[in-house]
């Protein structure tokens, strides 16, 4: 009985995670201030979560808490030098569509001869193409790379998951709703550079449901890794907010704040942590 609820936390954010990479089939275009709230409100709701998680580590050992966030913002910060390549040019791909000077992302419904063009003349915002990226082996492997990247980058949040539930029922699905919110635009930001970069939009749509898999899973191993071991509990907390912190930080708030939607990101980011401290209050009664 004590394996269901880890095991639905799990398909909970795999399922949001997908959701949002399939949105890439449907959605022709994001306006910049649903991009700025959808981000902003889940970094509020990410925000709580690592409030929770710090303070439920801290209660168990303060120095240890302390060492383990800054151990879990290190960690996120060396994986994402390790791939700097293929993260780097994702990350470029959606700042380049919240850049400001635009009003709507353009995704398109093409495949891997068709373009998303950023800053036509229109005035539409869309996801700019190297020419090199269409065609040929180069770039397959580019968009492999960027792929790999994407499923890396989720796995710390699946443990984050895993690691939540092996401390409470409550945490796990506070920690499991807080990133299936951020999971679902997330899912749409990452499938679009694919979807640009060279690949079919099916193909991308399939990369990032298997980084949702990938998230799953990780949440499943980490609550069973720290089932057998339990006095690691605290310090697996702690880890894993710094890790949740590093990506709002660094990569959640700067794109919402962007684009001269400073007031509506703020209003979603204060919304989404008020909103995530009354599901903490749902899941606690």
């Amino acid at each position: 009985m004590e394996f269901i609820e880890p095991a639905m936390g799990a398909l909970l954010i795999a399922g949001a995670t997908s959701f949002g990479a399939a949105l890439v089939l449907l959605i022709k275009k994001v306006d910049r201030t649903v991009y700025s709230a959808l981000l902003s409100f889940a970094a509020g709701v990410m925000a709580f979560s690592i409030i929770e998680m710090f303070g439920e580590s801290w209660q168990s050992e303060a120095g240890g808490a302390i060492i383990g966030f800054l151990f879990g913002v290190g960690a996120i910060a060396l994986l994402e030098r390790a791939i700097p390549h293929a993260h780097g040019k994702l990350m470029r791909m959606r700042q380049n569509c919240g850049n400001g000077k635009h009003r709507h992302m353009h995704l398109g419904r093409g495949n891997a001869n068709m373009r998303h063009e950023c800053g036509s003349r229109q005035g539409n915002m869309g996801i700019e193409c190297p020419e090199e990226g269409h065609k040929g082996r180069k770039g397959e492997r580019k968009s492999a790379l960027l792929a790999g990247a994407v499923i890396l980058h989720n796995i710390p949040e699946g443990l984050a998951v895993g690691f939540a539930f092996a401390s409470s029922g409550a945490l796990g699905w506070l920690v499991a709703t807080s990133i299936a919110v951020q999971d679902i635009p997330e899912g749409l930001l990452v499938s679009a550079p694919l979807a640009c970069y060279c690949m079919k939009n099916k193909k991308a749509v399939g990369f990032g449901v298997l980084s949702g898999v990938a998230e799953g899973v990780a949440a499943i191993f980490g609550f069973l890794f720290l089932s057998a071991l339990a006095p690691l509990v605290p310090f697996a907390l702690s880890l894993s907010a710094g890790a949740m912190a590093y990506v709002v930080a660094v990569e959640l708030l700067p794109d919402a704040f962007k684009g001269g939607k400073e007031r509506v990101a703020a209003i979603f980011l204060i919304a989404g942590f008020a909103g995530a401290f009354a599901l903490a209050q749902f899941f606690a009664a």
